[in-house]
């Protein structure tokens, strides 16, 4: 027993040593004030060069899949494996990455590496700073959600999924937003010091 807290001690020991050599990482909103911090000339970053999470998790459930049967000429019913996700979970905290930003201003967003056209649409609301996730259909609460597929020799246009997250959906404060992560460098986490003097024979 003794010497498993001999280990908890210096596993909080090593810790709290790593946290205050390596500054302490938190969680942040997006603004457009930090988009245009890093890319101004001095800093030569691009907002895609940021890790995007979300700040809480979403899940989508499909509204409606276009029918995967036909009847052909001679009247036979014609049955397709249309394989179709209904219902996709967005963790909180998951990693997206910037694909751009449109036209709006609007920053498009993925969090699926083997789903690239599937993409959400985050921008600015209010007076509000932050990005928050914003609906294709602001009365349903549904977003269009990639996964195109072709079926009877058509493409159909994205699939729209309704919206669901912990929280009210017309509350715009309760809505997911984009976050960073933030760190502090510790050379440069004090607003004040106080002078210690400065001897004649040091």
């Amino acid at each position: 027993m003794a010497c498993k807290r001999k280990y908890f001690y210096w596993l909080l020991l090593s810790c709290v040593v790593l946290t205050l050599f390596s500054g302490c990482a938190t969680h942040t909103a997006i603004t457009k004030k930090i988009i245009d911090n890093i890319t101004k000339p001095e800093v030569n970053k691009k907002p895609e060069d940021l890790q995007y999470f979300i700040s809480k998790k979403i899940i989508l459930e499909l509204q409606d899949a276009p029918p995967n049967y036909t009847v052909d000429k001679a009247g036979k019913l014609i049955v397709t494996n249309w394989d179709v996700r209904r219902k996709v979970t967005i963790a909180k905290r998951k990693k997206g990455k910037l694909q751009k930003i449109d036209e709006n201003g609007y920053l498009v967003v993925g969090f699926e590496n083997n789903h690239q056209d599937c993409l959400i649409k985050f921008a600015q609301l209010g007076k509000s700073e932050r990005y928050y996730l914003i609906y294709d259909d602001d009365q349903k609460y549904t977003i269009k959600y990639g996964d195109k597929e072709k079926y009877g020799g058509k493409e159909y246009e994205d699939l729209k999924y309704n919206v669901m997250f912990e929280g009210n959906r017309e509350d715009l404060n309760d809505r997911p937003y984009l976050e960073i992560k933030k760190k502090d460098s510790p050379e440069n986490d004090k607003t004040s010091r106080r002078a210690k003097g400065w001897k004649v024979n040091e």
